[in-house]
């Protein structure tokens, strides 16, 4: 399962203090009420390795989606613990991801597992983030500035949009989101191969009473 990057933002880890420090010695409370802002905390968060953080900076219906292959995946999880057989249990549950994202107690922490684990190879948003930032400019400014474009000075860009709270998320680049989506209908493809395999083995067991489907 490839999703995001092990030390997402490491090789940034100068670029992150420099722009804190700045903030700092001018007396500036950091806040995503700012594109700069926004850019700074979630630069620092990933550096920190502080992935539940990240997940909150991240554009809502993105989360959305997490949100969504989080619920497939417990759902997953709870038919085999109460319908699968003791011995194909171990297996089943392995073949959902690993313990610390099967066990994670809310989307953000599922989020962080994803993204924290070792053997991820790097994705673009790394790479977008291995330069310096070059400069800030606003797009549809006619809109009242709320979506704003981070050129570093390879060239590369990330985006930050303003939300109904005010505050600046990032839109992921569009390979990462194919990726998160990837990641969604697997996760509803294994939710229906669990519901499949506990229909068969109810059908094997007509005499014997089940927990039904969430």
């Amino acid at each position: 399962m490839s999703l995001w990057v092990r030390g997402l933002l490491v090789r940034t880890a100068w670029l992150a203090v420099p722009l804190c420090l700045c903030l700092a010695c001018k007396g500036q409370e950091v806040t995503r009420a700012t594109p700069k802002g926004a850019f700074t905390l979630y630069v620092s968060s990933a550096k920190a390795g502080n992935y539940e953080a990240v997940y909150t900076m991240i554009v809502k219906d993105i989360q959305n989606k997490i949100d969504m292959t989080y619920d497939n995946m417990r759902q997953a999880i709870k038919l085999i613990n109460t319908n699968y057989p003791p011995a194909l249990r171990p297996q089943a549950l392995a073949d959902l991801g690993r313990p610390e994202v099967r066990n994670a107690a809310n989307p953000a922490q599922y989020f962080a597992a994803l993204v924290g684990s070792a053997g991820k190879p790097a994705l673009s948003t790394a790479e977008v983030l291995s330069s310096k930032l070059k400069r800030i400019e606003e797009k549809d400014k006619d809109k009242g500035g709320s979506h704003f474009i981070m050129t570093t000075v390879s060239g590369a860009t990330l985006d930050f949009v303003r939300g109904g709270d005010e505050l600046y998320y990032l839109v992921p680049n569009p390979e990462d989101v194919q990726l998160l989506h990837r990641e969604y209908l697997r996760s509803i493809e294994r939710l229906a191969a669990t519901e499949s395999a506990v229909a068969s083995f109810r059908a094997q067991r007509p005499g014997r009473p089940v927990l039904p489907s969430p």
